[in-house]
């Protein structure tokens, strides 16, 4: 069967076809860790470094052009319906971008690995405001609602939600694992500390010396605890499943311990909100 709709002016089809049950490879381990950011939207353990879209930030100035247009229309005028019709259409392609760019990103890396490690990050928790309340006002709370605002832009549950049915469908699965200090302890003796990671792109291990890029370093320490869990893990029970499930880890922290630079990343949070 297919669907056919409709979305500010542009006709989508969805076709639903019937395909044979998938079966979880056996044998597989994670081959492949990711760690998403900010400033780098992902680097993997492969050496990979994945620039960021920033499909909103790019268009932030014709997006508040249009937004201003909306606001000086007369309420319920014929015009203002025109202008929000056109800020739909904005977002609309916003969004058409970004999920084009994550789609052709996901493939190539689900092509290449069945079973990937990434962080289990609590989006909505990261992204939450530093309003506060009247009593007890957050602080700097224009600068963490830019981190907000880009931490969305990068839009990391969609592209765990991609690469979650795209493994599956391939026998294989994706290895949510805990981020909390993964930016801080060194891949090559597990050394954990602060001081590690000096800047925002240089990790140097003050135990064994060990230095490289830090989101790199990140990423092996992500692959390296997504083979613990996956290794963990309860063996299934044979039944055939149309898409194996991930595995999840019990309480993975929200937070990725990483130092502050540039005006929006020393936003001051709440506490319970993480900063990048």
């Amino acid at each position: 069967n297919y669907t056919l709709t409709q979305e500010r002016g542009r006709w989508f089809v969805s076709i639903q076809v019937e395909q044979p049950d998938v079966i979880p490879a056996a044998g597989l381990v994670p081959t492949l860790g990711i760690d998403f950011g900010v400033t780098l939207f992902a680097a993997t353990t492969d050496g990979e470094c994945v620039a960021p879209l920033n499909a909103l930030k790019r268009q932030q100035k014709y997006l508040k052009r249009v937004q201003r247009s909306v606001s000086r229309k007369v309420k319920g005028s014929k015009n203002r319906r025109k202008a929000i019709d056109r800020l739909g259409r904005v977002h609309a392609r916003i969004a058409a971008q970004r999920s084009d760019w994550l789609h052709k990103l996901t493939t190539r890396w689900a092509d290449a690995h069945p079973v990937i490690a990434i962080e289990d990050l609590k989006v909505a928790a990261m992204s939450a405001s530093a309003k506060g309340t009247a009593t007890e006002p957050g602080q700097r709370v224009r600068q963490k609602a830019g981190l907000n605002r880009s931490i969305l832009d990068q839009a990391w549950g969609e592209a765990r939600r991609q690469l979650e049915y795209k493994t599956a469908a391939r026998g294989g699965a994706v290895v949510p694992v805990n981020p909390a200090y993964t930016s801080q302890r060194c891949s090559a003796c597990r050394h954990t500390a602060k001081e590690n990671r000096p800047t925002q792109t240089r990790f140097a291990c003050e135990a064994c010396g060990h230095s490289e890029n830090a989101d790199l370093n990140a990423a092996k320490n992500v692959l390296a605890a997504g083979r613990a869990v996956w290794v963990a893990r309860p063996e299934a029970c044979g039944a055939e499943v149309r898409r194996a499930r991930p595995v999840r880890g019990r309480r993975a922290a929200a937070r990725k311990q990483e130092p502050a630079e540039g005006s929006a990343a020393q936003a001051v949070a709440p506490a319970g909100i993480p900063v990048l």
